[in-house]
């Protein structure tokens, strides 16, 4: 339809006498056409393209500046912010044992148990309060058969301030392995 409007003015325009230039744009021709339906194409133009839920987030909030904090410069923990491994082996056996006590090993349901054993142990050892140490807790979780398990690993750290805890828990059915790594960052 646009072709069309442009073709027919540039036969007017060599026709005349006197040349008239008149500027077609989509909006004027979609208003041409139908006046009810062209604010509806344009939203819906306007929707499929995304910038109209761009420039909607873009008015309703401000943009807060982002804190900046001068450095510390420590690359050690203080005495007191140390990792205490025995406090969090005793802290994660217990938990152990009240969450898996009588439990039976089913395949569909220990996976999202060691996930979930995962995410409180490391939610409530960081609860603990050991600032600037990252927590790190790998689980796993096995059927008691007469089979057996190395479960090893490797990370380059620092002795003095970085740390881990293996705790290991069995009951008739089912056997637990989890390793707690605490890596001091800067």
């Amino acid at each position: 339809m646009l072709a069309a409007k442009l073709n027919a003015a540039a036969n007017r325009r060599d026709h005349s006498a006197a040349p008239s230039v008149r500027s077609v744009s989509i909006a004027d021709d979609a208003q041409s056409e139908a006046p009810s339906e062209a604010p509806s194409k344009m939203s819906s133009l306007r929707r499929a393209s995304g910038w109209g839920s761009l420039a909607t987030k873009m008015k309703q909030k401000p943009a807060t500046p982002m804190k900046r904090y001068e450095n510390t410069y420590r690359v050690e923990p203080e005495k007191e912010q140390l990792f205490d491994a025995a406090k969090v082996q005793q802290f994660v056996h217990d938990i152990l044992e009240t969450r898996l006590k009588g439990q039976e090993y089913k395949g569909n349901l220990c996976r999202n148990l060691a996930s979930t054993l995962s995410d409180v142990i490391k939610g409530r050892v960081k609860k603990m309060g050991f600032p600037r140490h990252k927590i790190i807790v790998h689980t796993v979780l096995g059927e008691k058969l007469r089979h057996d398990l190395n479960v090893c690993s490797r990370a380059v750290w620092n002795d003095k301030t970085d740390n881990h805890v293996t705790v290991t828990y069995e009951n008739g059915s089912l056997y637990t392995v989890v390793t707690i790594y605490a890596v001091y960052f800067e």
